[in-house]
């Protein structure tokens, strides 16, 4: 008897820490969509196909794959790095610099995202360095139906992610570029 109830207080406890933890990474993500820095990628088109997932587009920026005579050795899969990136007069970002460390101090048209290294490659010949980069945008869930069409503008090259940016570098989708038009995703809450 005595047992019984001194369990219920640790259950209460683990389903309050969990539930806490839950409405962290909700508020966390929802913090950084409504006030990270916003910058508008370049999408390079591929063809997804999933029968378990539901609909989604697979958002391949332009800066997953970077050529860099910075960094020659030492850099491994899954290492994090920092890529600057720097406003085109067209809107869109691209890169400029890659770094290990996060850089400081940059000028108000830069901005540094966080990403983890898929693959690296280095040339001998060119003496550079291949990165594909991973950013955790690179899948975006569309309303059912409508994946097809926006893959079809994907390969088109119509699309560009709006992504915002928080100060340490942590990017979140915040909604898609369609032929010029934007299409933000309705806030949660």
């Amino acid at each position: 008897m005595f047992r019984s109830k001194s369990i219920w207080p640790a259950i209460a406890l683990v389903v309050g820490v969990q539930s806490a933890a839950l409405a962290w990474m909700v508020s966390d993500r929802l913090s950084l969509i409504k006030n990270g820095k916003e910058v508008v990628l370049a999408i390079a088109p591929v063809d997804p196909r999933s029968l378990f997932r539901g609909d989604y587009v697979i958002l391949n920026p332009e800066i997953a794959r970077i050529k860099t005579d910075q960094l020659a050795k030492g850099i491994k899969t899954n290492d994090e790095m920092f890529v600057v990136l720097q406003k085109a007069p067209n809107g869109t970002w691209s890169y400029i610099s890659v770094s290990k460390i996060q850089p400081r101090g940059l000028k108000k048209n830069r901005i540094a995202l966080r990403a983890r290294v898929r693959s690296v490659w280095y040339d001998r010949k060119s003496e550079q360095t291949s990165l594909r980069l991973r950013y955790g945008i690179e899948k975006y869930f569309v309303p059912e139906g409508t994946g097809k069409a926006l893959e079809k503008k994907v390969r088109e090259r119509q699309i560009r992610a709006i992504v915002a940016v928080s100060s340490t570098g942590t990017a979140a989708i915040k909604g898609l570029e369609i032929s010029g038009k934007r299409m933000l995703d309705p806030p949660l809450f």
